[in-house]
């Protein structure tokens, strides 16, 4: 005669006790586990990822370090730094203008700076939004010539609402390094009127990003 097998409460099998699977009131342990890794987890995240994301006064310091300055630029908001996976951003604003620095990882560098001054991707950064009209464009700042791209950013949104309008991304990677240095102005009111050479020498002024 075959006898019935009862679950076993004894000792844990692997990373689960088996009465966790078997019993009723386990699942519900289970959803409880999970719902407090994700609590500690965002709660972790906060803690060390976005509060400090929003500290400027702690965040200047790094930006500096990428795009030296003497004094804090009049009138340059720093609304964001975030350091994760080997990739520090920078949100900024100034004026009309929004701009983000992103200091990429090293790994297939070159493909990195080509492909983000390619006029014939349409995707934006990190795959978000859509280009269009662009062209590649070359500029010297502080006496080094810089390679980039103008274009017309459309269906980004942003933390204030969309940040859609004419934008510049440019090569601002320092010689020797070996990532990827990139600066991207756009123009929050939604105009779709180019950023002139002379806008783009005005937002670097303060910064030394050449050789004077």
């Amino acid at each position: 005669m075959i006898q019935p097998r009862n679950p076993s409460f004894g000792p844990r099998s692997g990373l689960v006790p088996r009465w966790v699977i078997y019993t009723g009131c386990g699942c519900l342990l289970l959803l409880l586990l999970a719902a407090g890794g994700l609590y500690f987890g965002a709660s972790w995240l906060k803690t060390n990822v976005l509060e400090p994301a929003m500290d400027s006064e702690a965040q200047w310091p790094k930006l500096q370090a990428l795009l030296p300055f003497e004094q804090r630029p009049l009138g340059l908001e720093l609304q964001m730094g975030l350091d994760l996976m080997s990739v520090q951003m920078f949100v900024l604003q100034q004026g009309s203008l929004q701009v983000m620095v992103m200091n990429l990882p090293e790994a297939d560098a070159q493909n990195t700076k080509d492909a983000v001054t390619d006029p014939s991707g349409y995707k934006g950064l990190f795959g978000l939004g859509e280009r269009k009209n662009a062209e590649k464009m070359q500029i010297t700042i502080q006496g080094v010539e810089r390679k980039g791209m103008r274009f017309l950013q459309e269906g980004v949104r942003g933390p204030n609402g969309m940040t859609n309008g004419a934008s510049v991304i440019l090569d601002m990677s320092k010689e020797g390094s070996l990532r990827p240095l990139l600066v991207q102005l756009t123009r929050i009111d939604s105009s779709s009127e180019a950023i002139a050479d002379d806008e783009i020498h005005r937002f670097f002024e303060p910064f030394h990003v050449g050789q004077r």
